[in-house]
Order: C-alpha cells, then structure tokens, then sequence
C-alpha cells in the first residue's frame, strides 16, 4: 500500500505538469475527436512503459544498486535541478505541432513521438529508476510502483480530455505558472528527501 500510495503522489505531481504535450493533447481531441485523443493518451503511456522496462534492463545489467549512495546522490541532485528548472522555466500556451494529425492512427505515433524524443521525459524515467534503487524496491514492488504511476496519469490524462474544451478556453498564464511552480516545489522536495535517504 504504502508503494502504491508513492507511485499515485508522484502520478498526481507529474499530471499536473501541464505544457505543451498536454496543450497538444487538448488541441487533438477538440479538432480530432476524443477517439484520437484516447489514441494520443495511450500512446503517452505505452512509450513511457516501454521506457521504463528499457531503463529497468540496462541499469539491472550493470547491477546499479550496488551503487546506492552514488545513485542517490546523482538521482536527488536531478530531481532537484528538474525542480528548480520547472519552477523558472518560461511559461506559454502553446502545444506541440498537431496540424499534421489527421486519423487516429496518427494521433497515436504523434504521441510516441513526441514522448520519446522528449530528452525530460528519458531523464525522468532515469531518476525514478534511482529512487526504486535508493529505496531497494523489490520487483513487485517496482511494478506496483509503476503501475499506480502511469495509471493516475492515465486517470488525470482522460479528465484533461474530457474537459479539453473547458480548459482550452479558461486556462491562463497565470494559472499555468501557478501550476508549475507547484510542481517545481513538489519535485525540489522530492529530490531533497532521496538525498537525505542517502546521507542520513
């Protein structure tokens, strides 16, 4: 429980990431209906589990645990700089290019795309993975973890769907900004806590 209730917290702190992917995801279910935006949310969580599994089985081969203060210190460190990037990075309403997008077929390899030539989106992965290592997760305990992760992105990613219109219409810099400084904060905290793991 206690794994599944850290994968959801940190499923929550990245759905309320919004930028462009999100802004894209908005611009594809108003203008291509919700069947391609359903294509586009899965293809989000289908290419970040094949990355997951991809990390998984390079970082298992070189047998990183091992390594646990290193990896620690190098995961906290990054956590924390993705924070403060996230907090005074420049806010704007502008999604990816989704002009192209004409069938659901390539909704969903625009989603794909998009995640995987994303270079945040690989190091945060990364720095998840370091933290499952820090905190010695076992292999379910990995896979629970994960799995509540990408399920309440999913859950948040179909609420940002269902209320596209709403949102394309009322969010603001503002509140945008608001939002990610937030999630800046939750991250700073987050890499504060992976550091102390490995210190104290």
């Amino acid at each position: 429980m206690e794994v599944a209730l850290k994968g959801i917290s940190i499923g929550v702190m990245v759905s309320f990431l919004i930028g462009p992917i999100f802004l894209g995801l908005i611009d594809i279910t108003i203008t291509r209906g919700w069947k391609s935006g359903l294509a586009y949310i899965l293809a989000i969580i289908v290419s970040d589990a094949a990355l997951i599994i991809l990390i998984n089985e390079i970082f298992a081969e070189i047998h990183i645990e091992k390594f646990k203060f290193y990896v620690g210190l190098i995961g906290g460190i990054i956590l924390m700089l993705f924070g403060v990037i996230t907090f005074i990075s420049k806010t704007n309403l502008k999604g990816v290019g989704t002009e192209n997008v004409k069938t659901i077929g390539g909704a969903f390899i625009k989603g794909i795309s998009i995640n995987l030539t994303n270079p945040f989106v690989i190091v945060w992965w990364m720095g998840l993975y370091t933290a499952t290592a820090v905190q010695g997760y076992t292999s379910n305990e990995k896979f629970i973890y994960y799995f509540f992760i990408l399920f309440t992105i999913f859950f948040f990613d179909l609420l940002k769907m269902r209320f596209g219109y709403y949102l394309k219409y009322n969010l603001s810099l503002e509140k945008l900004s608001m939002f990610k400084k937030l999630v800046g904060i939750s991250l700073f905290v987050f890499g504060i806590v992976m550091l102390l793991r490995v210190l104290l």
